[in-house]
């Protein structure tokens, strides 16, 4: 009793600050070829997004609270329209005594669009999160997508001296597919990274990881599937929407009889901050450990940039690079990025031709990179709405492949609004 007493008084005495915020946000994307192959099928969609956050801060701890749910909606293929909700929790406890203020990240570099941000002490801590994301299409085929997915972590940030730190993070992410169960999958990963900030502007880090991921269930090919191959002949969608139905031979899908596949990431990134100037570069290997890799292809996704089903990192090793610079208030108050990031990937499988029936290549190779520009603007408030922001983003994707299916580009142009409501 004594215990539980003393607890509860260390909890109601130690309590430093508790801050709740919300936003919401509204983007209209017009996107030459959403569904990221030769075809090049266009679209324009609304996404609307609700984001909520409770945090809650003790003096050498910290506990965060999050829900954000979309909503996306297709001018031309509403059979693409989809839901998604997610809660996130994370908690973070400070070990080590010499200063108040806790990393709540437990992991590192903390990004911003891209840009890496060093950490804001260099205190030991110890961190846990967990999630429980949900996707849920409106109706037609594309129901097939109804997934859920949960995820854990467990981070240990440690202080090697004044300006380097190691992190070591352990997470598990299991996937579940409503209806193609033979895609529903379990993931461990272990990463490692040591960061190095010789001066206040100049940040350094190596990462690695090992991580594999087995699927309990090997289905050549599924009927919830073959309802998609019908709907994508020869990478032209069959759907009801407004532009009517496309037709075509039918494409093939390929799963290959691996359960489980395993992979080692290893790399190096610099980043600068000097005010309002920033700069990264970075550079990742991905190694294949055991040969084995499971795809399926040729077949409708939700778009272009949803692709972990059908372009899992799993599937593949090669070299991928980011570069990026970024100006706040560049010019009235407008803050600019330019980014550039690539990869070279190797998949174990061959390449066929725009039917995926004839084999063109011994291995399929792909060349991919991501042009991207955006320019925003923050207007602060003090009163209700606490503020809020307009940006404008435009990506220029090019995906040279030996496999003419996903020989493609893709322009995609973004105007969003976001309110920060209190």
């Amino acid at each position: 009793m004594k215990r539980i007493i003393i607890v509860c008084f260390f909890l109601l005495t130690s309590a430093a600050s508790a801050q709740l915020t919300s936003s919401i946000q509204l983007g209209y994307t017009h996107d030459s070829n959403v569904f990221g192959n030769y075809a090049e099928v266009p679209d324009n969609y609304l996404s609307l997004n609700l984001n909520l956050d409770n945090y809650v801060g003790w003096d050498y701890s910290a506990l965060d609270l999050s829900y954000s749910g979309g909503l996306s909606s297709y001018a031309s293929y509403p059979e693409q329209d989809n839901w998604n909700h997610s809660l996130n929790v994370n908690y973070a406890i400070q070990l080590s005594r010499a200063a108040d203020d806790p990393d709540n990240t437990g992991q590192a570099p903390v990004e911003d669009g891209g840009f890496s941000l060093p950490a804001d002490s260099t205190e030991t801590s110890l961190a846990f999160s967990g999630a429980l994301n949900r996707t849920v299409p409106h109706s037609g085929g594309f129901a097939v997508y109804a997934s859920y997915n949960t995820e854990a972590t467990a981070g240990l940030r440690l202080a090697l001296g004044q300006n380097s730190i190691l992190r070591l993070r352990y997470g598990l992410n299991y996937t579940g597919y409503d209806q193609v169960t033979s895609l529903s999958n379990l993931e461990n990963v272990g990463i490692g990274v040591v960061s190095f900030m010789p001066t206040r502007s100049v940040y350094f880090y190596l990462n690695g990881s090992i991580g594999s991921k087995k699927y309990y269930a090997v289905d050549t090919v599924s009927a919830a599937v073959k309802s998609l191959i019908n709907m994508h002949a020869q990478g032209r969608y069959k759907g009801k929407g407004k532009s009517g139905s496309q037709t075509g031979s039918s494409a093939k899908t390929y799963v290959l009889n691996s359960p489980s596949a395993s992979q080692a990431t290893y790399g190096a990134g610099l980043n600068f901050d000097f005010g309002r100037w920033r700069a990264y570069g970075s550079l990742l290997l991905r190694r294949d450990l055991t040969g084995a890799a499971r795809y399926i292809d040729a077949v409708a996704k939700l778009s272009a940039a949803q692709s972990e089903i059908y372009d899992d990192p799993y599937s593949y090793q090669g070299s991928e690079f980011g570069i990026g610079v970024r100006k706040d208030s560049l010019i009235a108050g407008i803050s600019f990025s330019v980014k550039l990031n690539g990869a070279n990937k190797d998949y174990s499988r061959p390449a066929f031709d725009t039917s995926q029936t004839m084999i063109v290549a011994n291995q399929r190779k792909d060349k991919f990179s991501d042009f991207a520009i955006g320019l925003s603007r923050d207007f602060p408030s003090g009163g209700f709405p606490a503020g809020y922001g307009v940006a404008l983003n435009y990506d220029h994707i090019n995906n040279s492949s030996n496999d003419e299916f996903y020989r493609f580009t893709d322009d995609i142009v973004t105007l969003s609004l976001s309110v920060n409501l209190f």
